[in-house]
């Protein structure tokens, strides 16, 4: 593992992840490989770790012998798995520099940290961080466009008018509030596990895009002259990942919302924004003190 991109959801990692990986030299995947966590549906699809997939497996293959200790060989398969995805994608690819975008599952983020650092002591641990007010905005349209494909009727009809009125249920207020200050939290003290640590935020891709993927080749060591980052930055643009629109044209029903800085003001309640203040200063406070370095 060359480079980890380590976000809370919501926060730029598939754009990154499509900027990285436009560049002749660069794969970024994503396999979740870290956390105990599991749930069969979430938007149709099931979320789990490869640590976690691993658990399962050891329900099944459970050897009989008295050297056999479960926790070291389950360490032990996760890090082979890991490690056989990584050469797969290096073979496949024929790209000499691998890596991957990692948003950690609720209640996983400081864990995630603790076994990449284990696994990979020496990775580039890139630490990607966004406004928690946007992240709960963005996040929000996100799981309204979820649940609104499993519903019908009244129940559809009241999630597309949350979603024209900007108003976000305090059930996904609560996940992402939560998540945002655990994750901010773990990628921050993670500056202690690594020695090559890079915090970058959304709102500086926003203002300079060229600028800080420059910066981000350079740190994971890929060449940028003869107009490569020009190259992924245009391929990995708003317009191009979105299908034509320009940022701040907001499309709320896609993954692509909107790509702006400060639109979660416009999504919070005034007791959201209260509850917000008391529960995430801190780690705002944090986040803030840290940009400024």
């Amino acid at each position: 593992m060359d480079f980890m991109i380590f976000a809370c959801p919501k926060s730029g990692t598939t754009w990154l992840q499509r900027l990285l990986s436009s560049h002749p030299q660069v794969h970024c995947a994503e396999s979740r490989p870290f956390g105990d966590y599991f749930d069969p549906n979430i938007g149709g699809t099931v979320h789990l770790s490869v640590e976690k997939f691993v658990g399962f497996l050891m329900a099944y293959y459970s050897p009989f012998h008295p050297g056999f200790k479960e926790d070291h060989f389950k360490c032990s398969v996760t890090a082979r798995i890991l490690d056989q995805l990584e050469q797969e994608a290096r073979r496949l690819t024929a790209k000499p520099i691998y890596g991957e975008k990692l948003t950690p599952f609720p209640g996983t983020a400081r864990h995630c940290t603790r076994r990449i650092h284990d696994c990979w002591p020496n990775v580039r641990f890139v630490h990607l961080t966004r406004q928690g007010r946007d992240v709960i905005a963005s996040g929000g349209a996100h799981h309204l466009n979820i649940r609104m494909v499993k519903t019908d009727g009244d129940a559809r009809a009241d999630i597309e008018k949350r979603l024209h009125e900007r108003r976000i249920p305090d059930d996904i207020f609560d996940h992402f509030l939560g998540l945002w200050i655990e994750v901010v939290g773990a990628g921050l003290e993670a500056e202690n596990l690594f020695d090559r640590y890079l915090h970058m935020t959304y709102e500086s891709w926003i203002e300079d895009p060229l600028a800080r993927a420059y910066q981000l080749f350079e740190f994971i060591g890929a060449d940028t002259g003869d107009g490569l980052v020009e190259r992924c930055v245009e391929a990995a643009s708003f317009k191009a990942l979105s299908g034509g629109r320009a940022p701040g044209e907001e499309d709320r029903n896609s993954f692509f919302r909107k790509a702006v800085s400060g639109d979660g003001q416009f999504w919070l309640s005034a007791e959201q924004k209260k509850r917000f203040e008391e529960e995430a200063g801190e780690a705002q406070q944090r986040l803030e003190m840290r940009s400024g370095k």
